[in-house]
């Protein structure tokens, strides 16, 4: 899973690199972000080639956004909406179900379906969601 959901890290080194202007953060993060961009899925969604891991949307996505925020021009636009769509195709809609409106995320068998949610995956897509509709906040972004 932390092959695709890195937990922040690359938005960690874009940080750094945005303080310290040394190389290697940003390095690091564009590796990271440029493999994700490289071999997203056909969902949208990032992941092995069987199946895309959820909470790995949210986090990209966030990461990739920031990355476009600090002016680097290596961030595909297709990569940005195909991650947003499939945040969105994650969305259970269950009116009257305590489930409604919260994210899909992986069963037991790696399978994503709208029985199994989970903290992490809703909180990584609200936030990437609020960063798509221009939020910012000085925790998780950088102004």
């Amino acid at each position: 899973m932390h092959q695709y959901n890195d937990d922040f890290g690359a938005l960690a080194n874009l940080a750094a690199y945005k303080l310290e202007k040394d190389s290697i953060y940003l390095n690091s993060a564009k590796r990271f972000l440029s493999l994700m961009s490289d071999t997203q899925r056909s969902d949208g969604g990032f992941g092995p080639d069987s199946y895309s891991i959820p909470s790995a949307a949210g986090s990209v996505l966030t990461e990739l956004l920031a990355a476009r925020q600090l002016g680097f021009d290596w961030i595909k636009s297709e990569t940005i909406d195909g991650a947003l769509e499939y945040i969105l195709n994650l969305q259970i809609h269950a009116s009257g179900n305590d489930s409604d409106g919260a994210f899909c995320s992986l069963d037991g068998e790696n399978e994503v379906c709208g029985k199994s949610s989970n903290i992490r995956t809703a909180a990584y897509s609200i936030q990437a969601l609020l960063r798509c509709a221009g939020a910012q906040d000085p925790y998780y972004f950088f102004e």
